[in-house]
């Protein structure tokens, strides 16, 4: 409680969970307490056993499109309620998308959120650098399509298996590749569907008001054409083999 800095982060994450509706794709907060002999604030969260997409990653090497397709619904679940409630998440990535054995998929950790209430954009520079979108590098105003950008990067990472600006060396070439390269694009060579490739075309405009919204990209044929060749259950077993299983490289 003594770290100003935290403190305040800390109470804009409670603030934001508190003020969302709630859903079953945003991470549930149970409760929140400062503990008397330490003097730090303790935070009882929804447990999601199979920890992270950053840590489904780690262990596979793509994503079957079918599958991605239902991990995405889920996603896209979350930030339309997140959107709905004029908040922006501001760091949208694999590490802050849990999953857990029951093939659900939330998204996590609002401390950098922001409100937009009546002003509808937002102009502080923070997240996570490698996935703001190109606007945001900029300095420039933004809004929930800023979240839409680094979703689609997510889509792009979990689809491909990599990053698709590889390896980024410093702020300059990042923002280079952001704001002056020609925006990702999944290779057209057979290896994907049309469907996926248009599906992260409509996430990675340049400019913002290029971008589908989550609740556009929920009727994207992408999605709607996969969810009818997979289950739940489905997901279900995929997740359990992954996360118990060896690591495929």
């Amino acid at each position: 409680m003594e770290d100003k800095a935290k403190r305040s982060q800390l109470i804009n994450d409670l603030h934001t969970l508190l003020l969302i509706s709630k859903s079953a794709f945003l991470i549930q907060l149970y409760a929140a307490y400062v503990h008397k002999d330490t003097g730090c604030v303790h935070v009882a969260l929804e447990y999601m056993d199979y920890g992270s997409l950053a840590d489904v990653k780690h262990r596979i090497s793509t994503v079957p499109e079918n599958l991605l397709a239902l991990i995405m619904m889920q996603i896209l679940e979350g930030l339309k309620t997140l959107h709905l409630s004029y908040v922006v998440h501001r760091d949208v990535k694999l590490g802050n998308i849990l999953v857990n054995s029951e093939g659900k998929v939330k998204v996590t950790d609002f401390g950098i959120s922001k409100e937009l209430g009546d002003c509808a954009v937002c102009d502080t520079f923070v997240g996570t650098a490698t996935h703001m979108s190109p606007e945001r590098v900029r300095g420039e105003d933004y809004s929930f399509a800023a979240d839409i950008w680094s979703l689609g990067l997510c889509v792009y990472e979990l689809a491909s298996g990599q990053y698709p600006y590889g390896s980024i060396g410093s702020f300059p070439v990042l923002f280079d590749n952001l704001c002056n390269k020609p925006e990702p694009r999944l290779p057209a060579r057979g290896r994907y569907t049309q469907t996926l490739e248009d599906f992260v075309k409509r996430c990675l405009q340049r400019l913002p008001h290029l971008r589908a919204t989550a609740i556009q990209l929920q009727a994207h044929n992408f999605i709607l054409t996969n969810m009818f060749q997979v289950t739940q259950e489905d997901l279900i077993k995929w997740l359990k083999q992954v996360m118990h299983g060896p690591p495929t490289p």
